[in-house]
């Protein structure tokens, strides 16, 4: 037995070490050593069959069996616990190293639950008692050594304070106090608990607080949700029914004799379960409506859970009757500036960032680390939710329920129309750095990964904007600032349709720039959805506007997509036209992403002409600009055009490197789009190659992908390179068979997006092979890094390269770093003994 195994099903059965070990016979630490991998077991064989026989003893009610000997108040457990089995091992193995261990997190989480099974399962290592104490009903803080002492019997000595009666009850004793619901009196508390833990060294505690007491001896453990999924089509149904969250709302239905049919409704159950962010009260209070309405039907009825929800049980805590009761409990503990802060981020949709945060629910003069002070506060309070984000940063967020919470105090206070109007504006601004304008090529990875964190966000400012008839001028200008990102992530159709709509409108005060920008958007849009007729008169009214306005950098980029669909309904010499001046205007105004794209579109004509090498001259400079500037999309489009045009030449090692390179690049840049298209070359690459099975694997997955991720009619070259991937596609089939080729197909239909790719990769490496020969290492290199990498093995410096080809220090440098990526070199000998050797 391994050492994870033995730990894994340690903690799956809910036990800690010292548990396990006296079960076995063992010390704990002989344990601990064990699941270290530092000691070897002797007779696995027997640890196994032990975990067996506990595992069975475990499965009657849940619940550790323990010996009642340790007097004990522990209140009763009516109803199981659910899907907190790693929770308790934590807890148990963290109780054996810290004396005062703090369950915090959100009202209705489920933290008392999990103290008193935690306690319960404790009992037989506490001679001395383990105490349950419910500080909840306390109104005056003075009372909580006294609530103590009565909880534990302490006879109060009359010529002493309550606090030092219930110290000379504890001295020397080894015993667990559970403290429930401290945050309303956490001062006094936390001065209870200190003293306790200095004088009477034998004793832990375990408290419950949707705030941390803030002791230096304090271990905080954050009781988190329970586990569930979003119910979208990639989860099969009954799958759904194995989540925590959803297991809990079933249970509790069932015990109310709901009349739920959990097969035919498992999609609707996870939507309740997800809606409710898997918070076990919400899941409570859920399950006592199915007994009246059905899932589908609580699942629409979920947009305001506060009102939705309540209980019915007359044993409920008044604190736990509804959502909105237990979120007041926490609201009313609240400073006025921290329900100031928590009512504007309300506001939020899907979360947010600390910047963010200052701008829309800081007041203005306030320094930024007030706002920041504000949020650190009500993190600890368990309102707001902390997760990593990008770069080592953190993202901000409410869970659902807390969220309509905080909504309804903001409209309550009368702030909403201008928080709105706040977080619109931010969300514009935000949205700017990101300009895909020619002078700021910021469409990188970062970028998408920004936006796509807060698309959310980004939605309900278009939203805001384009519900003011005063402020469409804001809609305007965000729909010149997305189209771009609808674009790279599949998301044309949502994007085309809004800003169809924002340019339906009349023509409002939006500047004449902005107008363009939109314009602009819709229609390179609309060409990638094929519709020619709308993309030509859109972009035909952009150049028209952009002609009379000074800007020429942005003349030329609204002429360059432009020579793009004139070549697409057929007419190659106008596009030549305007490609060229594209081009010539792009260099006059130094603007390098456009001058790229005037490259490529004049690779494409040549393309379309067959004229492949002269393609492949135009693609590869301005595949060497958009690294240059660090154009990833840019990138993305180059080497893709040079997979297929190289291709086209029965160049198809090299085809086959271009396309290893951009399937890579799109997978870490998350650009699902297009790689549908790249995985149809890579297929008729690899039955040229031979590799007739691969080929039809990846068949497969393209065809049934296309329809899944791509832009419609989007990322394919026409039927120059159809008709070629046809071809081999054809003689691969004659090779294996129709049957087995067949198969092969239909196995390559089941892959998802993420597994085709990583096959289609392993493919190419297969026939490229792990040796990397020479000559194939060359092919890699465009032709300006091969002109590098010549002048490396002169001896010559980037300065000095930069100086012999003409180009800044910079991109010498940035082809260096390039050639070494590639060649998985790790110095610039290696670069110059590769070049000599070729030479």
């Amino acid at each position: 037995m391994r050492p994870a195994e033995l730990r894994e099903r340690r903690q799956a059965l809910g036990l800690s070490q010292a548990d396990l070990g006296r079960a076995l016979g063992v010390p704990r630490n002989t344990l601990a050593r064990w699941e270290r991998g530092e000691l070897e077991m002797r007779h696995p064989e027997l640890v196994d069959f032990a975990l067996d026989q506990l595992a069975g003893q475990l499965a009657g009610d849940g619940a550790p069996h323990v010996i009642d000997t340790a007097p004990s108040n522990l209140p009763d457990e009516q109803t199981s616990l659910i899907g907190r089995e790693r929770e308790l091992a934590e807890l148990r193995d963290i109780l054996h190293t810290s004396r005062l261990v703090t369950l915090s997190g959100p009202g209705g989480v489920g933290k008392t639950r999990l103290a008193v099974r935690c306690a319960r399962a404790a009992r037989p290592e506490y001679p001395d008692g383990v105490w349950f104490v419910d500080l909840a009903p306390l109104t005056d803080p003075r009372l909580v050594a006294q609530t103590i002492a009565a909880a534990l019997a302490v006879h109060q000595d009359p010529l002493r304070s309550v606090a030092a009666s219930l110290t000379a009850a504890l001295t020397g004793k080894r015993c667990l106090l559970v403290l429930d619901n401290c945050e309303h009196v956490l001062k006094a508390c936390a001065d209870v608990v200190a003293n306790l833990l200095r004088s009477c060294t034998s004793m832990c505690i375990l408290a419950t607080s949707r705030e941390p007491l803030d002791l230096q001896v304090e271990r905080v453990y954050r009781v988190q949700p329970l586990f569930t999924l979003e119910p979208n089509g990639a989860v099969e149904p009954e799958q759904f029914l194995h989540l925590p969250a959803v297991k809990l709302l079933l249970e509790r239905a069932t015990s109310r004799s709901a009349p739920v049919d959990a097969q035919a409704h498992a999609r609707a159950l996870a939507e309740i379960a997800w809606r409710l962010d898997g918070l076990p009260l919400a899941l409570e209070l859920a399950a006592t409506r199915l007994t009246v309405v059905g899932p589908a039907q609580l699942a629409s009825r979920l947009g305001n859970a506060l009102s939705a929800l309540s209980a019915t049980n007359r044993d409920t805590p008044d604190r736990h009757h509804t959502l909105r009761t237990t979120l007041n409990w926490s609201h009313a503990l609240s400073s006025g500036e921290e329900q100031r802060v928590f009512r504007r981020i309300g506001v939020f949709a899907g979360g947010w960032t600390l910047e963010a945060c200052q701008a829309v629910a800081g007041d203005d003069g306030v320094e930024p680390l007030s706002t920041l002070d504000v949020l650190s506060r009500l993190i600890g309070k368990s309102l707001v939710v902390a997760e990593p984000g990008r770069g080592g940063t953190l993202r901000y967020r409410l869970l659902e329920t807390v969220r309509q919470y905080a909504r309804e105090r903001l409209h309550e206070s009368g702030e909403y129309v201008a928080v709105r109007a706040r977080h619109t504006d931010w969300y514009l601004s935000w949205l700017e750095r990101f300009a895909a304008t020619g002078r700021r090529p910021l469409r990188s990875a970062g970028a998408l990964a920004a936006i796509d964190a807060d698309l959310q966000n980004v939605r309900l400012a278009l939203d805001s904007a384009m519900a003011d008839p005063a402020k469409v001028d804001r809609a305007v200008r965000l729909a010149g600032r997305m189209w771009w990102f609808w674009l790279d992530r599949g998301r044309a159709v949502e994007g085309h349709d809004y800003i169809r709509d924002v340019l339906g409108r009349e023509r409002c005060a939006a500047s004449p720039a902005s107008w363009a920008d939109a314009l602009y958007g819709a229609g390179l849009l609309a060409w990638h959805l094929r519709d020619l007729d709308a993309a030509h008169s859109m972009l035909q009214q952009a150049v028209d506007i952009r002609r009379q306005l000074p800007d020429t950098a942005m003349l030329a980029t609204c002429v360059n997509p432009l020579a793009r669909v004139v070549a697409d309904r057929g007419d190659h010499a106008a596009a030549q036209q305007l490609f060229a001046e594209a081009l010539r205007v792009a260099e006059s105004a130094d603007c390098k992403q456009i001058v790229a794209r005037a490259h490529h579109g004049l690779g494409t004509l040549a393309y379309a002409r067959g004229e492949f090498a002269r393609a492949i001259d135009y693609f590869e400079r301005s595949l060497e600009i958009a690294r240059a500037i660090g154009d990833d999309i840019g990138m993305t489009t180059e080497l893709a055009s040079l997979a297929v045009a190289t291709y086209h030449l029965r160049d198809i090692e090299r085809a086959l490197r271009f396309s290893s390179e951009v399937l890579t690049l799109r997978r870490d840049l998350g650009a699902r789009v297009y790689q549908p298209s790249s995985l149809s070359v890579v297929a008729g690459l690899a039955a040229r190659k031979h590799q007739a099975e691969a080929a039809a694997r990846l068949h497969g997955a393209a065809v049934q992908l296309r329809d899944v991720v791509d832009v419609e009619g989007a990322g394919g070259w026409g039927a120059p390179v159809n008709d070629l991937i046809r071809r081999d596609l054809a003689n691969a089939r004659l090779r294996i068979g129709p049957e087995a080729f067949g198969h092969a197909v239909a196995q390559g239909r089941l892959l998802t997006l993420e597994h085709a790719v990583a096959t289609a990769l392993e493919v190419i490496e297969t026939i490229l092979g792990n040796s990397q020969a020479r000559s194939g290492d060359a092919g890699i290199l465009t032709r300006r890094e091969s002109q590098v990498a010549a002048l490396v093995a002169r001896g010559m410096t980037n300065r000095q390269i930069a100086a012999e080809l003409v180009c800044a220090e910079s991109t010498a440098t940035k082809h260096v770093e390039h050639i070494r990526a590639k060649l998985r070199f790790t110095s610039r000998s290696q670069i110059a003994a590769f070049a000599a050797s070729l030479a």
